[in-house]
């Protein structure tokens, strides 16, 4: 039974892969098959994502940009989701109209196209992935009138404390007003660290609290479409275990949770 939000405060998902580069003398870093792997992963694609969007980072010389997305394929020039590619790496995007069964099959088709794309013919076997992401952003809205601690104290189940001689200093202004704070943890199914980012900010011009659930790879990365199916399932499970934990109570009520009884 999966539960589903009608009103999510997700801004963005995405999941991103990063492999590694060969090297030209001592230093410099470069990818045998770009750009030619583009455009083959954007004739893989194409049908779902026609426009090709040539990003501001190309006019720089890819020596000093590994690891950055030069180019950006979408349902239309300003559409959601799109696939991004560069020296290095690539990633699938999700915004607000995110679901998990259609993201999952998106990133499953994502990674084993990419993998396709790369394997040029007496050039390379394909891409030796060093490291897997799984990121969700979300906005929480907030009362800036409101303690930021207070918020997630009763709205996230989180608290922080800070010595008293700092809380009740004659100098403090009451209430605090800006956070920005990590924790992370060590996973064991999938390898990875897991970490949970609270900090203020806006979201649509008002105040929010954003809130971020990575889950990164880098020892035991899949390797293959069918490792990377089981990585991105078992990544997903934590990060929404996370998150409905964190949001119990009040805001997943305000969220207006629904139930899916069907069997995949």
């Amino acid at each position: 039974m999966n539960k589903r939000l009608t009103r999510k405060p997700l801004v963005e998902a995405l999941v991103e892969l990063r492999w590694q580069l060969a090297r030209r003398g001592s230093y410099e870093a470069h990818d045998p098959a770009y750009p030619i792997f583009v455009g083959r992963l954007y004739d893989s694609v194409k049908n779902d994502y026609p426009a090709l969007v040539k990003l501001p980072a190309t006019e720089i010389p890819d020596q000093l940009t590994p690891y950055l997305a030069k180019y950006l394929f979408s349902i239309t020039d300003a559409g959601w989701p799109v696939i991004q590619a560069g020296p290095g790496v690539a990633t699938l995007n999700f915004t607000e109209d995110y679901d998990w069964d259609a993201f999952r099959l998106a990133a499953l088709d994502f990674n084993r196209k990419l993998i396709a794309a790369y394997r040029l013919d007496g050039l390379t076997e394909g891409p030796q992935f060093e490291s897997a992401l799984l990121r969700y952003i979300n906005a929480l809205a907030t009362d800036p009138s409101q303690d930021v601690l207070m918020f997630l104290a009763d709205k996230l189940h989180t608290r922080i404390t800070l010595p008293d001689r700092i809380c009740r200093t004659s100098n403090l202004i009451q209430p605090s007003a800006l956070i920005n704070f990590s924790l992370a943890y060590q996973l064991n199914a999938p390898k990875a660290l897991a970490s949970l980012r609270f900090a203020t900010g806006t979201h649509l011009g008002s105040p929010a609290l954003i809130l971020e659930l990575i889950v990164r790879s880098t020892e035991a990365v899949p390797q293959n479409p069918e490792e990377f199916q089981e990585w991105l399932t078992a990544a997903h499970d934590t990060v929404e275990a996370w998150f409905f934990a964190l949001i119990s109570g009040e805001l997943e009520a305000k969220f207006g949770p629904t139930y899916d009884t069907t069997v995949a």
